[in-house]
């Protein structure tokens, strides 16, 4: 294929991803990663600290171990002459404005003419989004996430540094020779740089700068290669609970036969435990708490009108002796949530069509 014919299938790609009436985006495998700690604790760690845990792990329940390594910041003192390193956990901030700069790719292409964010690609495989830090603060504030332009600067920093890997745990015998299944270490974001709109004398952008985030390789090809489903971003990130974010996305990706005709798929197996861990959220050694917690994420689900209250009926405890080990709820969808993903299956299906004819 030539380069001129692949070029115009990624553009095309591109513009199907920025389709007007796209409501958002999530991607496909990459957004069920438990890349964020949603605890509270231990997530900004000293040098002395991080020498000692250089890692966490998040045992994922495919069998699989999810590393997640934080990223470096470097800062200068009162005094100004030192420089403190801190390591940073990105966190649930980071994760929102992760989802932020999603969100803002699907404007469609940035023109300084019109100003708004958007992305920037040229065909040489860097995909990168462009927006003002005003704008990032206006879009989370509009959904209900107050952040200071310094929080907003270092998730930036955050999301830019920290490194994720993905493997097996155990070794793999394959012949005569023992294996230890591991993939690369990859992360979210590649570059993060600013343009200054000092010769844009017409745009109607006002800030000094514009911030140039290029995204990663993995996470670039996700959307080359149609490789996500269609969500309401705006719900997802006006949520409160990280769990329930989670399983919002989840029931978006993986929910693809639902209904609300009494047929398969009119309702969905939620493993408690299990899910809270796969969410990046602390697992409680209190059987109480953990309930508590994804109880609360259920009810926010259903307040956003995602799916139906949950009945005690459709919520059954698996037990070993007399301790609780895993706690599983089926839940049913609102009408709402089978729009959207009808909707979903349409333009997936329409989007491969129109690849194919290219």
């Amino acid at each position: 294929m030539s380069s001129n014919k692949t070029l115009a299938l990624k553009q095309k790609q591109l513009a199907l991803f920025s389709i007007e009436s796209c409501i958002g985006n999530t991607l496909l495998d990459y957004d069920q990663l438990p890349r964020f700690l949603h605890g509270r604790n231990n997530k900004v760690l000293t040098a002395a600290q991080h020498a000692e845990l250089p890692y966490r792990q998040v045992a994922l329940s495919d069998g699989e171990v999810f590393q997640i390594k934080p990223a470096e910041i470097e800062e200068p003192t009162a005094e100004g002459e030192a420089i403190n390193r801190k390591y940073i956990y990105p966190g649930t901030r980071e994760s929102i404005v992760e989802e932020a700069i999603i969100d803002f790719a699907k404007k469609g292409e940035f023109s300084w003419d019109v100003g708004s964010a958007g992305y920037v690609y040229d065909g040489s495989g860097a995909l990168k989004v462009l927006f003002t830090m005003y704008s990032l603060r206006k879009h989370l504030t509009e959904r209900g996430k107050e952040y200071k332009f310094t929080e907003l600067r270092e998730a930036l920093s955050v999301l830019l540094g920290a490194r994720y890997k993905r493997f097996f745990v155990g070794e793999i015998k394959v012949g005569n020779s023992i294996f230890r299944s591991a993939r690369k270490e990859f992360h979210y974001l590649s570059a993060i740089g600013t343009l200054s709109t000092g010769d844009q004398m017409d745009s109607p952008v006002k800030a000094a700068d514009v911030i140039e985030v290029t995204l990663s390789n993995e996470a670039t090809q996700k959307i080359i290669a149609g490789d996500y489903r269609t969500y309401d971003s705006r719900l997802s990130l006006s949520m409160d609970s990280p769990v329930a974010r989670y399983i919002y996305k989840k029931l978006s990706q993986k929910w693809l036969n639902v209904n609300t005709k009494g047929e398969a798929g009119m309702h969905y197996e939620i493993r408690q435990n299990e899910t809270i861990s796969d969410a990046g959220y602390p697992l409680s050694s209190q059987a109480t708490k953990r309930n508590s917690t994804m109880l609360s994420a259920i009810d926010e689900l259903t307040r956003k009108g995602v799916i139906e209250p949950l009945k005690s009926v459709h919520v059954v405890e698996q037990k070993r002796g007399r301790k609780i080990v895993e706690v599983k709820m089926l839940v049913f969808p609102t009408q709402d949530f089978v729009d959207q993903q009808i909707s979903a299956s349409i333009r997936k299906k329409k989007n491969s069509i129109a690849m194919k004819k290219m």
